[in-house]
């Protein structure tokens, strides 16, 4: 009884061990039949039917041929086209170039409120520096704004596209010229900055503003060594800086007056810190 008890487990266990291979090689026989193709083992390996892309590159010009470059604002290829090692020989090329500014062209007539206009030559001698016109579009374009509209972060849409990518055919409202230059702020007057600071940079703002001396900026070192001094000591102390009275004239100019003349008193190299 327990034989036949023995050999009947045995041959329910290899039944059920014969329907787990069974089911097991099913499985293994679908899934190489599976419409879903396998994935690529290879992650770097690109699959047969997906299209060829390539990550986009500007161009990269090793030496600039003025005679290649088209100079005329309607037909000019945009600075970020360019490489950005290149992008200066670029602008260095078109202000060698300068401002393109035809009087000789017989300028094309449009009709604009209710008559007929065209671009008057004379409008060159009030903007001399950054106006120029296309003959192939036959608009107007701010040369300094194409050269650094760009990369002092304006993006297309911003208002300034009329002088710098469409050109401007408006010849009714010759104050959009001024409109254009704007405030001292203005994205104009930043282009423009950033052209004289290129073909000049001794003349950039912070020079412009301190044309100085070695022993100038000695000078001025020295004087602002003995302020700090008696500032320092005055706020130390407690006391009072400013006064009512601070004129040459006045018998008391205050702590801080009288104790920087006191201290050039004693060193005479501080004596011009006095105002005399």
């Amino acid at each position: 009884m327990s034989d036949h008890n023995t050999s009947k487990k045995k041959n329910k266990g290899k039944s059920t061990l014969d329907a787990y291979l069974k089911k097991k090689k099913r499985t293994q026989e679908d899934s190489t039949t599976s419409p879903i193709a396998p994935q690529n083992q290879n992650e770097n390996e690109a699959s047969p039917s997906a299209p060829y892309t390539t990550a986009p590159t500007r161009e990269r010009v090793n030496q600039f041929d003025i005679n290649s470059i088209s100079y005329d604002p309607g037909q000019r290829k945009r600075i970020t086209d360019y490489h950005p090692d290149d992008q200066d020989a670029v602008r260095r090329a078109y202000i060698q170039r300068k401002v393109i500014q035809p009087r000789d062209h017989n300028f094309q007539q449009r009709f604009v409120r209710g008559g007929m206009r065209r671009f008057n030559p004379d409008w060159y001698d009030a903007y001399k520096t950054w106006l120029e016109y296309s003959i192939a579009k036959e608009a107007a374009f701010c040369f300094v704004c194409y050269l650094f509209r760009d990369d002092i972060g304006v993006v297309d849409g911003d208002g300034h596209d009329a002088f710098v990518t469409k050109g401007f055919q408006g010849w009714n409202r010759p104050r959009a010229f001024s409109k254009h230059v704007g405030t001292i702020n203005s994205v104009h007057n930043k282009c423009m900055e950033k052209y004289n600071a290129l073909i000049d940079p001794q003349a950039s703002i912070q020079n412009v503003l301190s044309p100085v001396t070695p022993q100038a900026r000695k000078d001025y070192r020295t004087c602002l060594i003995a302020s700090l001094d008696c500032l320092r000591y005055l706020l130390l102390q407690g006391m009072e800086i400013r006064g009512h009275d601070e004129s040459e004239n006045s018998f008391n100019r205050r702590n801080f007056r009288e104790l920087l003349k006191w201290y050039a008193k004693r060193k005479s190299c501080f004596e011009k810190c006095t105002g005399k």
